[in-house]
């Protein structure tokens, strides 16, 4: 598409206004001037602007009349667009899905969940807050219509969707159970949870169909009238699992990917690096709440070194960072908010220019993860009114394993279906208890294998197709070497290192093996396959909660024969499979195992080597235009301000490549190197939150 501005844009902003207009006061005192000086101070280069908010009220003069009565028929939708472009700005119009006046107004549009109420009597335990209309009712028209008026009537950059996801429910209203009898004939949704069900999988299949054809909708609906214009949505909601419908095509209609997110240092890396690999362009937007507990607290804004690190953080993944405020009632903004996040990204600017979309992320290890294993198979026969809405045991692997992979300083990424025909440029896949798998990914992993790639494999990981069907075996046992017998019942259990995987687990015997806090598959190793550890259970059991060997903790009594890790030569490869998601577990001798075992399945030299201690991340990009790599090193200790960190030690590879000049950017001062012939290595200067480095090499 022509003008894609938002490579080339990383300092952003939105602003949170949803207020409704039961008071005269609201909104009345908003100026559109102000609102973009303000973005002017805060060094914002692309600003976002709300034509609707989440009550529903229209901040245009909508023709379906319900626009915001604070703004007394002020069309800010047209200042700020014509003032924000003056202003050398990009503007992203900002509509949301949720809407409270259309709840209201036409109770039949509601979703209905499994109880019979609609949103607004229960949603996030705020009744009365939030209403959300069901998108197969005539509610799809509406949205439409003032999608099509905003693309005819404004002159803006992108368009940007907020709340587009499935309802945190099944809804079972009457336009949802209509749909589903007039494609399959059923006339009654399905009420109870089961992942070992295809129809129940079928059903969920369906609904991501539907969100996805809304979704559609509206994208064709944007390139039919403003062509010229981005068409991005909140993806951030699909880490919370199947109930907010995340699917890969609903990844593939976006321009670029974008979340607002909240969370720890973790949830920013893992984030950024997913959205990287599952976007044709690469272009990560990650936006978060300037605003202490994502915006709960109105007048309490996150520490200054807070920001700036997770600001860093964004950046070091070639990403963009968007700031979120929230709005006065009254339509008056904090300026301290704007002076300060200009401070910000008057820091950044510098660094700008060594940006580059097109650049390799440098990583030898894939997190492979998908949205149909971000399930919970627990969930088995709950009805649809009782379950929640929560991680899934894949999820919490994942990022799990990220973490141990950045405390190790292992290049890593995070991978799903987007980039499938790209892991051969993994030396290592990690499967983290990854449930579910389609015909295509195993396919793709047997290949990879085969030709000489590394695998690691845990838990349920392959024992369900994509179609509900629980597997009698792994659909890759042939690759993993091993053959699914059953589970234990215990859920607190052990992996006691054989003579051979006494590297894995050296401060561990039969006697005192390492802890795994969960169940484990029991299964039975096949052919030439090596067993590196072996299943202790604890003297129990589950269904007498009377008999037990000690009364704190379970100790480990039962020595097995099952294999707890077991290591196999397939083709040109090797795997190797933990039983329990070893990954998962937050102990340093667990994350020290799991660690190991990666690698040991590394054969070639990593794309960097460092000794930096684990409150530092280091991401590596290679700019093969430019004859350059380029490293970026963020300190984010859990205290802050960060303790400055001295005399890093870093080993990039170059491979064939002879370095010519290593500097510390933005200003290229010069950091004295050696190079080994494969290797450059230097010391980072202090590091106290960020520093970017240049490698540069000879033609």
């Amino acid at each position: 598409m022509a003008g894609k501005w938002f490579e080339k844009s990383y300092r952003r902003s939105l602003v949170d206004m949803h207020i409704p207009d039961w008071d005269e006061r609201f909104l009345s005192e908003f100026d559109s001037k102000e609102y973009v000086r303000l973005m002017k101070l805060a060094c914002v280069d692309s600003l976002y602007i709300y034509a609707t908010s989440c009550v529903g009220l229209a901040n245009f003069p909508a023709k379906a009349a319900n626009m915001h009565k604070g703004l007394n028929g002020k069309d800010i939708i047209k200042e700020i667009t014509e003032s924000g472009r003056e202003q050398g700005m990009n503007v992203i119009v900002y509509y949301n899905i949720w809407s409270k006046w259309a709840y209201d107004n036409h109770p039949e549009w509601r979703v209905v969940n499994a109880r019979g109420q609609g949103t607004a009597d229960y949603m996030w335990d705020q009744p009365g807050r939030y209403g959300v209309c069901c998108f197969n009712s005539p509610y799809r028209d509406f949205v439409k219509e003032q999608i099509e008026e905003l693309c005819e009537n404004y002159a803006f950059d992108g368009l940007w969707i907020d709340m587009i996801l499935l309802p945190q429910t099944i809804c079972y209203c009457s336009s949802c159970r209509k749909r589903y009898y007039d494609e399959t004939g059923c006339s009654e949704l399905p009420r109870t949870i089961n992942w070992e069900n295809p129809d129940f999988v079928a059903f969920q299949r369906r609904r991501e169909v539907w969100l996805n054809d809304f979704t559609s909708l509206l994208r064709n609906t944007v390139n039919r009238i403003k062509p010229e214009a981005s068409v991005a949505y909140n993806v951030s909601s699909y880490s919370a699992g199947w109930q907010l419908g995340g699917n890969v095509e609903f990844f593939n209609l976006n321009d670029y990917l974008s979340g607002d997110v909240s969370g720890e240092p973790l949830t920013v890396t893992y984030t950024c690096k997913l959205f990287y690999s599952a976007s044709p362009t690469h272009s990560v937007e990650f936006m978060t709440s300037v605003a202490d507990s994502n915006l709960l607290e109105h007048t309490i804004l996150k520490s200054k070194e807070y920001l700036r690190a997770k600001l860093f953080l964004t950046i070091a993944h070639n990403g963009s960072f968007g700031f979120i405020d929230a709005i006065d009632p009254a339509g008056t903004l904090n300026e301290r908010t704007y002076r300060l996040m200009g401070e910000l990204f008057n820091e950044l600017k510098p660094y700008e220019a060594y940006l580059d979309a097109d650049a390799e992320f440098c990583q030898d290890v894939g997190i492979y993860t998908n949205f149909e294993s971000l399930i919970d198979l627990k969930e088995n026969g709950t009805r649809a009114e009782d379950v929640k809405v929560a991680e899934s045991p894949h999820y919490m692997a994942s990022v799990s394993a990220a973490k141990s992979f950045i405390h190790a300083n292992i290049p890593f990424g995070v991978i799903n279906k987007c980039s499938l025909s790209q892991i051969d440029k993994y030396q290592v896949i990690v499967l983290p208890d990854l449930v579910v798998m389609d015909e295509r990914e195993i396919e793709a992993f047997r290949t990879y294998v085969e030709k000489g790639g590394r695998l690691y494999a845990s838990a349920d990981t392959s024992l369900l197709d994509a179609n509900g069907n629980r597997r009698s075996n792994f659909m890759l046992s042939e690759v993993l070497g091993v053959t699914f017998i059953g589970r234990t019942p215990e859920n607190i259990t052990y992996a006691a290192p054989t003579e051979i995987g006494r590297s894995l687990l050296p401060d561990y015997s039969q006697k005192y093996p390492m802890t795994l806090q969960s169940g484990q598959q029991l299964i039975q190793a096949d052919g030439a396959s090596a067993v590196l550890a072996t299943i202790v259970l604890p003297d129990i059991d589950p269904d007498n909660v009377h008999r037990f060997s000690s009364a704190i903790s379970s100790p480990p009594e039962i020595v097995t024969a099952y294999p707890a890790i077991v290591s196999n030569m397939y083709g040109s490869g090797r795997t190797v499979y933990a039983a329990g998601a070893i990954e998962a577990m937050e102990k340093e001798a667990q994350r020290s195992c799991f660690v190991s075992i990666v690698q040991e399945l590394m054969d070639k030299p990593a794309w960097f080597e460092s000794d930096a201690p684990k409150s530092v991340e280091i991401t590596l990009f290679h700019q093969a235009k430019n004859n350059r790599f380029i490293l970026n090193a963020v300190n984010f200790q859990k205290e802050l301000p960060n303790i400055p960190v001295d005399h890093i030690r870093l080993r990039v590879k170059l491979e064939h490549r002879k370095p010519s000049e290593v500097s510390l950017l933005p200003n290229r001062e010069p950091i004295p190197y050696q190079y080994d012939g494969q290797y450059v290595e230097f010391r980072l200067p202090r590091l106290e939150t960020f520093h970017m480095v240049a490698v540069h090499y000879a033609q």
